[in-house]
């Protein structure tokens, strides 16, 4: 059987594929979502699909494909790889080359129907557009692949709850474009669109629904959109694309936290060294959190090994980072045999191997840490803080706590390969690190 990728399309947290397998004489197509390895936020958006609870399929999601009485098919399913309902003739609303106004009309009835579906249940559509909505050009039946708060988030500045008005208004000014003949409607309707567009930066949220669903025939009654959009719902909203997109240390009081001053004096860190504080930081809040250590210093003993080889320092430097290398090695190795919490499979990864300078051994340690780990280690120390601030109003938060908090976050969240220099050196991260720094800026002390 032989087996060709057709098209794929980038989304956010994965890849969209038209597979096409040849069975002797025979074609079979199928669809399928691609899945970026170790990210949480895949794992967390595609939970459905993975734990295959296709009940809990949202009604505008794709479904699985569950035909067992095609095993060959069914056989394409991996840990990375989840095949998915075939939709002859399914296209991006981005593709279409030409729209009636029949079409026209379904596709946005069924985008409002979506997005209030969300609301009912707190979510924001939020990331929604023309690239990441499949079409059934045969059923005119469209399937949402990305949503709400788990997508990476596409703006750039704090935006109001009725922003997925914006984004359905964007979708629907692409299609306009490519409408079929010159039929009066589109023409009634963009102006219609056009209208609510222009007043979006002053309406009020609530008012601003109830004009959008006041476009489209069949929408959801009056009752059900004041059950749905109250001042509660705005406030709530509000506060999740603050605390989940948008979440700032604001404001800091920036104080001496008494750790080493080797790792703490001058601004410059290398990657081992913002490693080794964030160990610090991590065991002083999370004292019994002994896998979650031996994880970190794993990591950091791979650090060391590539931010310094051998080559390229001297002998003093060499002889400083054996003794760095053996300290951090019999602190795993103490971790390892003293403690009965971590199981076998951890105590194997976070015992040193003289495996580990082996460069496939590293990819496949840093593998292991990325996958039992994901971002959460850093991600709790940074939501502890904001909790402290939610809750006192007051926060002691020093800017090295804030820069470890920041920069690995940023490093580890969207980490998508074995490579370790991947994490580092990509424009992506290259730019969420140069953005966390002047927030950091703000918050220096003043000489």
């Amino acid at each position: 059987m032989q087996n060709r990728d057709g098209k794929r399309r980038q989304l956010s947290l994965a890849v969209f594929i038209e597979k096409q397998l040849r069975l002797n004489d025979t074609k079979i197509n199928l669809n399928g979502f691609e899945l970026q390895r170790n990210n949480q936020r895949t794992q967390d958006f595609f939970k459905n699909y993975i734990q295959k609870r296709d009940n809990e399929l949202l009604p505008f999601q794709i479904k699985r494909y569950t035909d067992e009485r095609k095993p060959q098919i069914m056989q394409q399913n991996s840990q990375d790889f989840i095949v998915v309902e075939y939709v002859e003739g399914g296209k991006f609303l981005d593709e279409i080359d030409r729209i009636t106004i029949h079409t026209f009309r379904k596709i946005f009835q069924q985008l409002i129907h979506s997005v209030f579906y969300l609301h009912e249940r707190q979510i924001l559509a939020r990331c929604i557009s023309s690239q990441n909505i499949y079409i059934d050009q045969f059923e005119d039946k469209i399937f949402l692949f990305e949503f709400g708060f788990s997508p990476a988030c596409p703006c750039n500045s704090i935006y109001k709850p009725n922003h997925d008005i914006k984004l359905i208004i964007d979708i629907m000014n692409d299609l306009y474009q490519k409408r079929s003949g010159s039929n009066h409607e589109f023409l009634e309707f963009k102006n219609k669109m056009d209208n609510l567009q222009r007043q979006l930066p002053t309406i009020n949220i609530i008012e601003s629904y109830f004009q959008l669903y006041q476009l489209v025939e069949g929408s959801p009654s009056n009752e059900k959109l004041r059950q749905v959009y109250t001042e509660q719902w705005v406030f709530d909203m509000t506060e999740k694309i603050r605390n989940i997109d948008f979440v700032q240390p604001i404001p800091l009081a920036v104080q001496d936290n008494g750790l080493d001053s080797e790792l703490t004096d001058g601004e410059q860190k290398t990657r081992p060294e913002l490693q080794e504080l964030a160990i610090t930081i991590f065991e002083q809040q999370y004292p019994n959190e002994h896998t979650q250590v031996g994880l970190m210093l794993l990591l950091q003993s791979i650090l060391y090994q590539q931010t310094y080889p051998i080559q390229q320092v001297n002998q003093s430097q060499i002889q400083k980072q054996h003794q760095k290398m053996n300290e951090i090695n019999d602190r795993r190795t103490k971790i390892s045999n003293n403690y009965q919490s971590i199981s076998e499979e951890f105590r194997y990864i976070i015992q040193p191997n003289l495996e580990e300078k082996q460069l496939e051994r590293q990819k496949e340690l840093i593998k292991s840490y990325c996958y039992y780990t994901y971002y959460s280690t850093y991600k709790q120390l940074f939501k502890a803080k904001m909790k402290e601030y939610k809750n006192k109003k007051i926060i002691l938060f020093t800017l090295e706590e804030a820069r470890i908090c920041l920069l690995l976050i940023a490093s580890i969240e969207r980490f998508k390969s074995m490579d370790i220099e991947n994490i580092y050196k990509s424009m992506e991260i290259q730019d969420k690190i140069i953005k966390s720094l002047a927030i950091l800026e703000k918050y220096k002390p003043q000489k």
